[in-house]
Parts: structure tokens; sequence; C-alpha cells
């Protein structure tokens, strides 16, 4: 898929939290529609009723299934970034290694 085919249908997205935001697509090709949604179920059951269609960072396909929802690949959107985070009094010993797994799974 594309980000323009995308922006044929309405949109859900978490415009206070999510990572998909409207600066994604070129200002005269973005969404006619956007659903502001609140958390990741209301995205999903919005998404799976038909109601709209949804942008998400590759970790979601792995976290959240559910019947009747297919995630497809969006050839001309840009990489989001991936963070590791901990507490600065307590790092983990292992913290490059922790670092490098999420890197690679993510490239």
């Amino acid at each position: 898929m594309t980000l323009a085919q995308i922006a044929q249908r309405p949109v859900a997205m978490d415009l206070r939290t999510g990572s998909t935001t409207l600066d994604l697509w070129p200002e005269r090709a973005r969404p006619q529609e956007v659903i502001a949604i609140h958390d990741v179920e209301d995205w999903l059951t919005l998404i799976v009723s038909g109601a709209a269609r949804g942008i998400t960072a590759e970790s979601t396909v792995h976290q959240y299934r559910r019947r009747g929802l297919v995630y497809r690949p969006v050839r001309d959107a840009p990489p989001v970034p991936v963070y590791a985070a901990w507490s600065k009094k307590h790092p983990p010993r292992e913290r490059e290694r922790i670092v490098e797994l999420p890197a690679g799974l993510y490239r």
C-alpha cells in the first residue's frame, strides 16, 4: 500500500499520543477525514469494522492480532524511531545488548 491509497478512506489516529500524524502526507494529499481515537483498542475496533484505515509501527503487527484485521506494509512511509528507556539510577548491566536487539528487529 501507499500513503495515497490509505488517504482515500477515513484514517483513525490517536492525535494525542500516537506515532501517526498528518505530517506523514504532503499537505495536498492528506486524508479528507481523520477519526480521532483515544486508545489502541478503539483504533483496532474502528479498523476491523471497516469504518477507517490506520497506520502504525511494525511492532503493532506483532502485539495486536485481531480476527478480521490485515496489516500491510506502507511502501512510502518513513521509518518510525524506536527508543529503549531505563532508570538513570539503575541502568541494566547488558544495556548495549538490550539496544542491539530492537535495532536489529526494526532496521
